[in-house]
């Protein structure tokens, strides 16, 4: 029998329209110790999009000789964690799961942070006497779905030990309640209570936020029509 927990990380082609080209993932035990983990490669039906490439380092060479995309989690798998886990769980076709999300329950944490990518956030936790051997690690994997797991899961026990969890269920409900905001994270407002910002600046943000039209936002969204349908 695998565990029930287990952290999942994507590589893609880009954003458009995104095929897979990496997966992989680590068992947790209960505890959260680490059990066993996994890495995979596929080839793509269309070319890699720039952008990504540099970000994950992976080229349409790199894959030449691997299948094309076929994965499915184990069944025995509950919860899935991951850093914009959504955009994972699109990914691998949206398994029957509960999604545990590492950027909003950082987001519901630690509203003031110049930013809440993995790569801050690890940063942000790492003492500053091992900043240039984190920066090396970075260089020499850039962001390997591999590695983005092992950051993942850093950031993980560094919020878990903030919010004083202890069980998986405590960390999923934690998670469910962090996906809508009462605080903006980003922006003019940012950190400021969702209650206190005027009206004329949610509307905006609002229209902005639909227009960009990416799936992660989705809970900030559905935070912001609640206010201001609060106000009508």
């Amino acid at each position: 029998m695998m565990s029930k927990i287990l952290a999942l990380d994507t590589e893609t082609t880009g954003l458009k329209d995104p095929e897979v080209i990496e997966v992989s993932g680590t068992y947790l035990n209960d505890d959260f110790t680490r059990s066993d983990s996994f890495s995979y490669r596929f080839k793509p039906n269309k070319p890699i999009e720039i952008a990504s490439m540099l970000k994950h380092g992976i080229t349409y060479e790199d894959l030449i000789n691997e299948r094309e995309f076929s994965f499915s989690l184990d069944e025995d798998v509950e919860y899935l964690i991951g850093h914009n886990v959504d955009f994972d769980w699109i990914n691998i076709g949206k398994p029957e799961v509960k999604l545990i999300d590492t950027l909003s329950m950082s987001r519901k944490l630690w509203p003031n942070l110049e930013q809440h990518t993995l790569d801050y956030l690890v940063f942000y936790f790492t003492p500053k006497e091992n900043y240039k051997a984190l920066i090396d690690k970075f260089k020499s994997s850039l962001h390997s779905s591999n590695f983005d797991v092992k950051l993942c899961l850093f950031l993980l026990n560094n919020i878990m030990s903030s919010a004083k969890l202890n069980t998986i269920e405590e960390v999923y409900n934690f998670s469910q309640n962090s996906r809508i905001i009462d605080r903006l994270p980003f922006g003019k407002y940012k950190g400021v209570e969702l209650i206190t910002v005027p009206n004329d600046y949610l509307e905006w943000l609002l229209n902005e936020l639909l227009q960009k039209n990416d799936f992660k936002d989705r809970y900030i969204i559905e935070s912001i029509n609640n206010e201001l349908e609060s106000r009508r």
